[in-house]
């Protein structure tokens, strides 16, 4: 009997021996389990399982983009304590442009131009959420006021606006000093001598205009005249204050051997134009090349058809010839007159993949469809994305490197909205864009301003003459 008692604890024992080693082992099990769990839910995170079903398959995806987690237990865990991304307070971009005033139609473009360029962009890169800070300036004084008054708040990167030319001849000389980054839509040739690391126009100026002015008088002479640029005869019209485009356009076209037959310069505030018309009517000429204002070419263009005169081809170098206050003159004047124009959002998608969303688009917001002026400021909105998206968010607010990385941009033609590229040169063109060059021919055509050439840009086809 004691031997069997014996027997009976000896089992026992080894049976309590067997229930303490199975709870350890399960123990053991337990904490493998726990991080199994974890390197299992990463894996799913990562895609690698498809037990969670379509949500998870969603929430590993979106895991996935973010973190780049690896399925390995340890990355696993590794990321899943991460510290959770920076929030940073939005950029803001200063804009000052005439909202009211006399000039408060192309204000308004520009206004509309950068809210849609928001819709198609978006309001975020690499994190950073921009804002743009819009105030009204419809003159000189205001302008200077308003960006001084933002700059003050701590505004550093600025959007020029409509108009700032004169007002730009004085930033210029603020910006370095104030280390604020202003990105100018100016066209004037001197406004800047290109010692300035914060200021940059990345518009076309008019020294560009004038010369291409002649090179577009070449293209009609040789596509429909059939004449050779040695072979073309104009006539010129101009008053005295577009000699900043006059004087490129003679130049240009004595390289290319055209000949200016008839050059008739007359001062701003001319209100007879009899005597030129006059000259016109009796010269040996192929096309006629108004560079003119709204007030004198519309005078112009009003005694002419009084006149009972029209020019065989008439090729104007913009301004008012391609604004929309030249449709007022109506259909019996403006049909076939041609006009050199900045790339317009009426291009070809060929040329500039995306143009006819950003038409549409605009139309939907403004309630009507933009003109050239809205279109570069879509481009100087393309620009500085961008400029911040070469950067880290942490670093926008420092301004000198923003400058910096704004200097060194390179962008070859056809990748912004208005076709154009960027570069800035050196010397004194270290402010100026050098691929700011590309320019259209339109043509009027029943009120409705046609882009027909050059042939990649061209969604009309020109009808040269008119008559």
């Amino acid at each position: 009997m004691k031997a069997k008692c014996l027997l009976f604890k000896f089992f026992v024992m080894i049976l309590l021996f067997a229930m303490i080693g199975s709870l350890v082992s399960c123990g053991a099990g337990s904490g493998t389990s726990s991080s199994g769990s974890t390197s299992s839910g990463a894996s799913s995170a990562g895609g690698g399982s498809t037990s969670g079903g379509s949500s998870s398959s969603s929430a590993s995806s979106s895991a996935s983009s973010s973190s780049g987690s690896s399925s390995s237990g340890s990355s696993s865990a590794s990321s899943s304590t991460a510290a959770p991304a920076k929030e940073y307070k939005p950029f803001k971009i200063g804009m000052c442009t005439p909202l009211t005033g006399t000039s408060n139609y192309g204000g308004n473009e520009s206004k509309y131009s950068v809210e849609v360029a928001q819709m198609i962009l978006g309001d975020t890169v690499n994190g950073r959420k921009i804002e743009y800070v819009i105030t009204d300036a419809p003159d000189v004084d205001a302008y200077l006021s308003e960006f001084e008054r933002l700059a003050d708040q701590g505004i550093t990167f600025f959007h020029g606006g409509y108009g700032a030319g004169n007002a730009d001849r004085t930033i210029v000389n603020l910006v370095d000093e104030m280390k604020v980054v202003y990105l100018s839509e100016s066209w004037s040739p001197d406004a800047t001598d290109g010692t300035s690391k914060f200021f940059y126009r990345t518009q076309a100026n008019a020294r560009y205009f004038g010369l291409r002015n002649a090179d577009s008088a070449s293209w009609i002479a040789e596509k429909f005249l059939n004449k050779k640029p040695n072979e073309l005869k104009v006539a010129i019209v101009y008053g005295t204050g577009t000699l900043y485009l006059v004087d490129p356009f003679k130049e240009r076209a004595a390289e290319l051997g055209i000949t200016i037959v008839i050059d008739e310069g007359y001062a701003p505030d001319t209100q007879d134009f009899v005597p030129i018309i006059t000259k016109l009517k009796n010269g040996d000429f192929d096309i006629l090349i108004p560079f003119q204002g709204n007030n004198d070419g519309y005078l112009f263009q009003k005694k002419m058809a009084e006149m009972g005169y029209r020019p065989n081809v008439t090729m104007a170098s913009g301004m008012y010839y391609d604004s929309p206050a030249f449709i007022d003159l109506g259909n019996d004047i403006t049909n076939g007159i041609l006009s050199q124009s900045f790339t317009t959002p009426w291009m070809s998608d060929n040329a500039v993949p995306g143009i006819s969303e950003y038409r549409e688009k605009f139309n939907e917001h403004a309630g009507h469809y933009p003109l050239t002026h809205a279109l570069t400021h879509y481009m100087q909105t393309f620009i500085i994305y961008q400029v911040l998206g070469k950067l880290d968010p942490a670093d926008w607010d420092n301004s000198t490197l923003v400058a910096q990385t704004l200097a060194g941009m390179d962008l070859d033609y056809g990748i912004m909205p208005t076709y154009w590229g960027l570069k800035f040169g050196e010397g004194k063109d270290a402010n100026n864009n050098l691929r700011s060059d590309q320019f259209i021919v339109g043509q009027w055509q029943g009120g409705e301003y046609k882009v027909v050439g050059p042939d990649q840009f061209a969604t009309g086809t020109a009808k040269v003459p008119w008559q």
